[in-house]
Parts: structure tokens; C-alpha cells; sequence
């Protein structure tokens, strides 16, 4: 909430983000071109629809959640059960509906369906901490202030164009890719 006032030397700031960072490092990571919001599965907006979910941020929150939950996890026994961590609290999601909530991520996902569950969450982790290793240094190396917070970085509104340049030349750099950055 409070990263709209920051200032720096007296200057308004900006943030930019890479937008959807892991899923798409893996499609990149893959040598697959990706540039469509994973989050967008009409089958799971589906489900989540008949289960009682309206609300477009909502539904993009909880495919986001899980997405990145089977990303994270070492395997399919190890992804956190929803209920226990606040999430669909007010969706009935019986086991069932659960598991083929997930098949249909997997299912939408299928080019790279091996690193759901895997384990593998952490190696793009690392990634992520490389990029913004590389954009920090850029930042030392040119004395532009910048502050990272997870995949985006806030600096002031005159460096905003520097920012993007040095974000796209550290993703590129280690994915061979351009990123998406909003």
C-alpha cells in the first residue's frame, strides 16, 4: 500500500514487474515462446464459476495460487491443502473438485506439465535471483537507485526507461527471451 509514495531523492517512482515470472521461466527455460497470461484456463475459470467464484480477481488469485503451489511443490502429495492456508474460504472444494482443478492445470500446462510437483520450483527461484542479481549490479555499476521486491523493481520515474532496458537484458541474458513486463 505504501509503495505508491515512495520517493527517491524527492522523485515519484516506478515499479516495474515481470508479469508472471516462473511460469513463463519455464516455458522460456524450455526454449518455448510464451507470452499469453497462464492464469487464463477456461476450464478451471469453469469450475471455479459453477463453484460460486464471480469475481475475476478472485478466480485469477486462486488459479495463480495453485499454479505456483504445483510449481513450488517437491510432489503432488506436497502441494498445501487450500483450506488450511485461507485460501477458497468461502468456495466449496471438495477433494474431487480439487483434483480436477489441478488436472485441468496440468492439462493447459501439458508442454510443461514435468515441472509441476517436481521439485523443480526452486531451480526458477535461483533463476529469479540471478535476473535481479544482474539488475542490481547494472544498478551499482550505472549509480541508479533501484529496490527489488521479488520480481519487480521500483526505481524513480526518470530511470524507468533505464529500468527496463536493464530487466530485459538480465532476463534475456539468462532465459533467451524477452520478458513480459508491465
Amino acid at each position: 500500500d505504501y509503495r505508491r509514495y515512495l520517493t527517491i531523492d524527492g522523485n515519484k517512482t516506478v515499479e516495474l514487474d515481470y508479469s508472471v515470472f516462473v511460469t513463463r521461466a519455464i516455458y522460456h527455460y524450455n526454449d518455448m515462446h510464451y507470452d499469453k497470461d497462464p492464469y487464463q484456463i477456461p476450464s478451471a475459470i469453469d469450475l471455479l464459476t459453477s463453484l460460486g467464484v464471480v469475481e475475476e480477481s478472485e478466480i485469477r488469485n486462486i488459479i495463480k495460487y495453485q499454479i505456483n503451489c504445483m510449481i513450488g511443490a517437491s510432489s503432488q502429495y506436497r502441494v498445501p491443502a487450500p483450506k488450511r492456508i485461507g485460501v477458497f474460504k468461502n468456495v466449496p472444494m471438495s477433494a474431487d473438485n480439487l483434483k480436477k482443478f489441478r488436472n485441468l492445470i496440468l492439462d493447459h500446462h501439458g508442454w510443461i506439465e514435468d515441472f509441476f510437483c517436481s521439485g523443480q520450483g526452486l531451480k526458477f527461484q535461483f533463476v529469479e535471483s540471478e535476473i535481479c542479481k544482474k539488475i542490481l549490479l547494472y544498478s551499482v555499476d550505472r549509480q541508479v537507485p533501484v529496490l527489488p521486491i521479488h520480481d519487480s523493481f521500483i526505481t524513480s520515474e526518470d530511470n524507468s526507461d533505464w529500468l527496463k532496458e536493464a530487466m530485459v537484458c538480465a532476463y534475456e541474458r539468462e532465459l533467451s527471451f524477452e520478458p513480459t513486463i508491465h
